[in-house]
């Protein structure tokens, strides 16, 4: 069962995505900051992590940054998301394998992309 970490501070959405992705048998964790965010992602190792764009503490740059150039993973994908379609740095995604998706998420797009990411079929 791949294990995925959602980070995110408006527990509605983090609800919503735990709900569909359980349902679609993956196991989903979930943190409302960015500190919680790099503790869990060290002790859990997650396959995949979902991350919000603006967050307290680290906000979801900084965690992609330290995620991208240290702390041994570097491998593991991310999805980034935010409200705003602009909000997020083009350069981040043109030096990383970083996905994008705007809120409203439509699941089953993010769907797609965890797929993607996680080379399922």
């Amino acid at each position: 069962m791949k294990k995925i970490l959602i980070v995110d501070d408006d527990v509605v959405i983090v609800r919503l995505v735990e709900a569909f992705l359980s349902s679609k048998g993956f196991k989903v964790l979930s943190e409302a900051d960015g500190l919680s965010a790099m503790a869990t992602i060290k002790k859990e190792k997650p396959d995949l992590v979902i991350l919000d764009v603006i967050l307290p503490e680290l906000n979801g740059y900084d965690i992609c940054y330290i995620l991208r150039f240290g702390d041994n993973f570097e491998q593991v994908p991310i999805i980034l998301i935010s409200e705003r379609e602009k909000e997020v740095d083009e350069e981040i995604f043109e030096k990383t394998d970083i996905e994008y998706l705007q809120k409203p998420i439509n699941t089953e797009i993010l769907l797609k992309k965890i797929k993607y990411l996680l080379k399922m079929d």
